[in-house]
């Protein structure tokens, strides 16, 4: 095991929840609590991930205009027969008799409607991207958002990484 009475901060967050020292990366926050050797450093790696969030709403919205689509379909279809349009005019919708042309503009105004969301959903979920950067050591990995960090940042932060861990390795 490294010397770690010697060990001082290289660099930090400005939360304080990554910590790069001359001996390890730390990661603390108030529900992860990891660290990776530096002499055990692997390799680092840049993603992307989109927002589960977004991605969520794009499926209910997706799922809302498949539903109301087929029923406005169906009322389309059930209003092109003369029995059809005389079940539609005897039927409650939202709890009231409507004509069958009120049937109709209902159903295809929910229907742009849920499309239009669905748009919007979509367009958020692909806007969404967020940039992490993972760090893999021999027994842990980790992760952290680098979407408001410079690439000038970015680089200094990897490059005191690689040259602090390669010194480990070295054994200085």
């Amino acid at each position: 095991m490294s010397n770690l009475t010697k060990e001082s901060t290289i660099m930090s967050s400005n939360d304080g929840s990554i910590t790069l020292t001359t001996h390890r990366l730390l990661q603390r926050t108030k529900d992860i609590n990891k660290e990776i050797m530096l002499s055990e450093f692997i390799s680092y790696e840049q993603k992307s991930k989109r927002s589960r969030y977004y991605k969520t709403l794009t499926i209910v919205f997706l799922i809302v205009t498949i539903i109301v689509g087929i029923i406005y379909n169906n009322k389309v279809r059930e209003s092109e027969t003369l029995r059809g349009r005389f079940n539609m005019a005897f039927t409650k919708t939202f709890g009231e008799y409507t004509s069958v042309n009120d049937q109709l503009q209902l159903y295809g105004g929910l229907t742009a409607l849920a499309g239009f969301l669905l748009v919007i959903s979509l367009l958020l979920f692909l806007i969404s991207k967020r940039k992490y950067l993972s760090i893999a050591g021999k027994f842990s990995t980790i992760e952290f958002s680098i979407s408001q960090l410079s690439n000038e940042s970015f680089s200094k932060f990897t490059n005191a990484l690689l040259t602090e861990s390669d010194n480990r390795k070295r054994g200085q």
